[in-house]
């Protein structure tokens, strides 16, 4: 018998209440069409006053706050009174990275890679390096700038070369597509470009190309004795009289008016300074110069160092932290203990799986540092940029859907749109796919030095306790119905282990870890600390479905037709939207988003703005684009005419995934195997031909329900094989002695369009 008297009390927490939105007044908070400012907040709601009236003030609750913002009648600006936040709006407003040109994003990117390379060769040489003509032997570091601008575009086109296969000529290329290459920047031209990026807070779109036309060159010094008086002047505006713009203006002035006294009448005047132009030489100081300045240099060292000696964070949301883990199912449960407890038929079969094709798992994972709560697990094949996008999209997202389906007790409600997340420097968080993610979704990105795991110390700790914990749950009963149905096929039964493990582990994160006391936290579970904090402590409001649309959806092209848009076989129609194709007709393209989780609305890019558009099926929120696949599919089999396109048929095939493939794990996106959102669209187009469901053939629309959890058979006891229609079952790889005749079997065109590397996806196996 067991003893189990060692093991920690599980205190589940089971209340749950809105969070405190963290609101200050350099953020807007635009709620139905009023742009607010926040004044305070209390347990209960918060105070704003309006933008252009200040003495107009409204209290709205947190839990109306958390539902505008989720129903897109409210929207939250981080910084948007800010410096830098108003100079980027100015610049390019709320365009989205992909909105832009990709020849003018490669040219951003390319002026981003010269900035960064410029201050990786100030830390080496150890000083700020003039950006100046200086020649070689006057500049720190012995290289002139023009010197390195030169080496450093030479790396970057080598950098972003490939051979094509077809003609074996060299092409430039930058995120996989052709490009023109890049031209050498000028001096002048990349000091601009480095002022740009800083006013904007290190935004690339700062760099983006716009083509606005010509701008009004640099003003000339009529006066240089005039304009060394406004330079002076200028300096002194940091200074420890803390004087403001104005009076520092009016004191520039005083001293041109006394030279102007002891002037004759044959000696020209000097010239009095503008408002304008004198505040925009007080911008060009240095933000360094002027801190220390007004304040000593020993306070401004303490505001521009950034704090890496301690972890002193108590709100929720103040300090996420991101990192990856790759696990081998064979290794771990060997180290753990759990490969003895494997029947031997079983052991055998997965060491030759194994042999032949290593099956391994990599964990992208993020957890909250005050209060040592999970936000968020992604399973993958491979570790890549969008596992990471997707974890990000899941900190944010209310994740109830997930631990029902597992059949947790503790639903995983937490959320939170972050201040700072910390991660290493590997391939997925150095990408441009994940930088735009976390950019547009407003949440600052921190790389700690490369092998300095220490700095991320919660994240590691969550993992530790993960390899540790978390496999002695297993025992041989879990596996042996496997073997013991009939002959085991472990290519094609690969997925379903691998998907039953996972939910193993989100039942895992939500019942044990979660309500296990902690004694960082004082004794309390991180889902009590969750609960007690987020009552306390004010947090950033999570994006909306429309705003995540922006952020994490896929962008497309559409013309406009008499039934609206068709995307996926679904219509998208509305009256405004019908005026757009009456002045452009229906040969125009419109840019169009929609999220490959939530087909009920999309948005469409106008002249006039986004335009959100509703479905004309009534189609609810939340059906995911598997699951409209799936059901599609299903609809082809079951009828003999390609032709008999019936909607209540299709919701009959939507029931059939919801018992059979399980859509609550469809819509979670837990599985490894999951495509990709552009895969399944492509392959979701292919089968509807570009033709539309309409109303008459809608039918009961009250059939796509949510579907409920099914019983998870691993935490039965038992796991057994998918159905044939499901997952069908492949036959093992023959060694061939002899070359035999190749005979190509039919193959699906929308199957064909997805990819290469789904051999063991749950949605790759519906053939006809």
């Amino acid at each position: 018998m067991t003893n189990n008297t060692n093991k920690p009390e599980l205190r589940i927490f089971r209340e749950n209440a809105p969070s405190i939105p963290l609101m200050g007044s350099n953020d807007r908070f635009v709620y139905e069409g009023t742009p607010l400012i926040a004044i305070s907040y209390s347990a209960t709601d918060t105070l704003f006053y309006k933008e252009n009236d200040p003495l107009a003030h409204r209290r709205i609750a947190h839990s109306e706050i958390e539902l505008a913002i989720d129903e897109g009648r409210a929207h939250f600006y981080p910084g948007f009174h800010t410096q830098v936040g108003w100079k980027a709006y100015q610049r390019f407003g709320d365009k989205n990275v992909d909105d832009f040109k990709s020849e003018a994003v490669a040219i951003g990117r390319f002026n981003e890679y010269l900035i960064h390379r410029y201050r990786a060769w100030c830390v080496e040489v150890g000083q700020h390096v003039p950006r100046s003509l200086k020649p070689a032997e006057e500049m720190p570091g012995g290289r002139s700038m023009e010197e390195l601008l030169f080496e450093w575009t030479t790396e970057y086109q080598l950098k972003h070369k490939v051979t094509n296969p077809q003609t074996g000529k060299i092409r430039k290329r930058r995120a996989g597509k052709k490009t023109n290459g890049v031209e050498l920047p000028t001096l002048r031209s990349f000091n601009n470009y480095i002022r740009l990026y800083e006013s904007c807070g290190d935004d690339v779109r700062a760099l983006i190309p716009q083509q606005k036309g010509p701008k009004r060159r640099h003003l000339q010094v009529e006066c240089a004795e005039s304009y060394s008086i406004w330079r002076q002047a200028a300096a002194e505006f940091a200074s420890r009289r803390k004087g403001g713009m104005s009076n520092a203006r009016k004191i520039a002035n005083a001293r041109i008016h006394e030279v102007n006294k002891t002037r004759g009448g044959d000696q020209p005047k000097l010239i009095f300074v503008k408002r304008k132009r004198f505040e925009n030489m007080i911008k060009e100081l240095r933000a360094f110069d002027v801190v220390a300045g007004r304040e000593g240099e020993a306070y401004a060292h303490a505001v521009f160092k950034p704090k890496m000696d301690s972890y002193d964070v108590v709100r929720p949301g103040e300090r996420v932290e991101f990192d990856d883990w790759n696990v081998d199912g064979i290794t771990l449960m060997k180290e753990t203990g759990a490969w003895l407890l494997l029947p031997a038929r079983f052991q055998t079969i997965l060491e030759q799986a194994s042999a032949d094709k290593p099956q391994r798992l990599w964990f992208v994972g993020a957890i909250d540092a005050a209060t040592g709560m999970p936000l968020a697990l992604k399973g993958t094949r491979n570790p890549c940029a969008s596992a990471v996008v997707e974890a990000l999209e899941m900190v944010m997202s209310d994740k109830t859907h997930i631990s029902d389906l597992a059949g947790a007790k503790t639903s995983w409600t937490a959320k939170v749109r972050p201040e700072n997340v910390f991660t290493d420097n590997g391939t997925p968080y150095i990408a441009d796919l994940t930088r735009d993610a976390f950019l547009m979704s407003s949440v600052s990105l921190t790389r700690p030095p490369a092998g300095q795991a220490w700095k991320r110390p919660f994240i590691e700790s969550l993992f530790k306790t993960f390899a540790k914990d978390l496999m002695s749950y297993f025992d041989g009963r879990t596996f042996s119905n496997v073997v013991e149905r009939r002959d085991y096929d472990s290519v094609a039964n690969a997925t379903l282990i691998i998907d039953e493990f996972m939910v193993v582990v989100i039942r895992w994160l939500c019942d044990v870890f979660v309500n296990t006391p902690s004694a960082r936290l004082n004794g309390l579970t991180p889902n009590e600390a969750w609960e007690l904090k987020k009552r306390t402590y004010p947090m950033r409001p999570v994006p909306g479905r429309h705003e995540k649309r922006h952020i994490f959806g896929t962008k497309k092209e559409k013309p406009i037709r008499s039934e609206g848009i068709i995307l996926h076989g679904v219509p998208y129609n509305s009256d405004e939207l019908q005026s757009y194709r009456r002045k452009h007709g229906s040969k125009k393209l419109f840019p169009v988003r929609f999220h490959p989780r939530d087909l009920e609305s999309i948005s469409v890019s106008t002249e006039d703005g986004w335009l959100i558009v509703k479905n004309c099926l009534g189609m609810p929120p939340y059906i995911c684009i598997e699951e409209w696949y799936l059901a599609k599919k299903e609809l082809d089999r079951l009828n003999t005419e390609r032709s008999a396109r019936s909607a209540p048929t299709m919701y009959d095939g939507i029931n059939w995934v919801h018992g059979v493939v399980d859509a609550a794990a469809l819509r979670s996106g837990i599985s490894p195997h999951t495509r990709s959102a552009e895969e399944m669209s492509r392959a979701t187009e292919k089968l509807f031909e570009g033709r539309a469901m309409t109303k008459a053939e809608a039918g009961d629309l009250e059939r796509l329900a949510a579907p409920a959890p099914q019983e998870t058979p691993l935490l039965q006891g038992t796991v057994g094989e998918l159905p044939a229609e499901v997952l069908a079952t492949k036959s093992p790889k023959k060694k061939a002695a002899t070359p035999e005749p190749r005979i190509d079997p039919p193959v699906d065109d929308a199957a064909t369009d997805i990819g290469e590397d789904d051999e063991d996806s749950q949605f790759g196996d519906y053939n006809d």
